[in-house]
């Protein structure tokens, strides 16, 4: 609503957002990050879906109406500027490790778990993986429209515990979700989804990642701190915070990073996925795509790909069914099964 509102504005079209109670904040800070801070919003008292014909009436007649009445006949009142954020390379804080925890914690520059405070000698550590710029702008982020830079990518590297070698990987995982194509906008939305790093290569066995049991388990370093990374970037960057930017209803943790199981491929006669996807079978490639719903665990067996199919089909018509309308949406889906070598080979 927002953003029809904001294009409405600047075709001299007069505009008024409507915006449920539960959505007021997150407005709000869109709307600033958008560079709208004035932009007038009405809000519907409640929870839309949850109220009956008569009382939906009743609060858009008596509450939204006149909102919208009251914003359209007034001139607004342009909002006082906001402090300026520090620059890239400032120091922005000194002290002992607990301070420092507690500094980001205050700030909503932590996941809530315990962060490694990004020096300057450790963000050079990240920077020499790469022979990319520091300065070089990736792109510019959504909701609050930072530049992502390879500076910050090394920072926030650091602060979720990665090792300076997983650089080209976290450089890829920013390139990816940079592209417009990946959506990052409607990454806040109310059903939650949490993104998926998936990695491809060589490096797979060279930074160590589990791709045997438990591998979407935390656990395994690569895994566990490149997935954490995904998300700190989205918000330390992006600016994706619970409650405000962010209003995943429920929600659920970040996914740890998957990687492919290269020997397990080969074994089947398989192709890798980065070939799959266009690149080279010697290309290390790193894919992030979006989750919204993963199945239960699901157990099958025989002897023949038809009878090993079915309870996938059952699992995963269950829990993308739901869901099936955003393929027609994006006009493109990407649904991921993640399958054990003995089960492969009886597709194989």
């Amino acid at each position: 609503m927002l953003r029809a509102t904001k294009i409405a504005e600047e075709n001299g079209i007069p505009g008024v957002a409507i915006v449920s109670t539960g959505f007021m904040k997150q407005a709000k800070a869109t709307a600033r990050a958008m560079g709208v801070p004035d932009i007038s919003i009405a809000e519907y008292p409640g929870v839309i879906p949850m109220d009956s014909a008569d009382v939906l009436a009743d609060k858009v007649w008596n509450a939204v109406v006149p909102s919208v009445v009251k914003s359209l006949s007034e001139n607004t009142t342009a909002s006082a500027a906001e402090a300026a954020e520090p620059g890239p390379r400032d120091i922005v804080f000194s002290g002992t490790l607990d301070e420092v925890q507690e500094h980001f914690d205050a700030r909503e520059w932590s996941d809530g778990l315990p962060v490694v405070p990004p020096t300057v000698e450790r963000v050079k550590a990240f920077l020499a993986w790469t022979d990319r710029d520091p300065g070089e702008v990736i792109g510019v982020l959504p909701p609050e429209f930072r530049e992502a830079t390879v500076w910050s990518v090394a920072v926030n590297g650091v602060i979720s515990g990665c090792r300076p070698e997983y650089m080209p990987i976290l450089l890829g995982i920013v390139d990816a979700i940079a592209d417009p194509a990946f959506h990052l906008e409607d990454a806040g939305s109310t059903p939650g989804w949490e993104p998926l790093v998936v990695v491809s290569g060589d490096l797979v066995d060279a930074l160590e990642f589990n791709t045997e049991v438990g591998n979407m388990k935390v656990g395994r370093r690569a895994n566990a701190s490149i997935g954490r990374f995904l998300r700190m970037y989205m918000r330390n960057v992006a600016g994706f915070r619970p409650g405000s930017t962010d209003k995943g209803s429920i929600g659920f943790t970040f996914n740890v990073a998957m990687g492919e199981n290269e020997g397990a491929i080969k074994d089947l006669g398989w192709d890798p996925v980065r070939v799959d996807l266009g690149f080279k079978r010697e290309d290390n490639v790193v894919m992030v795509q979006s989750v919204l719903a993963i199945s239960a665990p699901v157990y099958s067996g025989g002897t023949d790909p038809e009878t090993l199919a079915r309870p996938l089909v059952r699992y995963m018509g269950g829990t993308a069914g739901p869901w099936n309308f955003t393929a027609l949406w994006y006009s493109h889906w990407h649904p991921l099964i993640q399958m054990s070598p003995a089960v492969a080979r009886g597709f194989a």
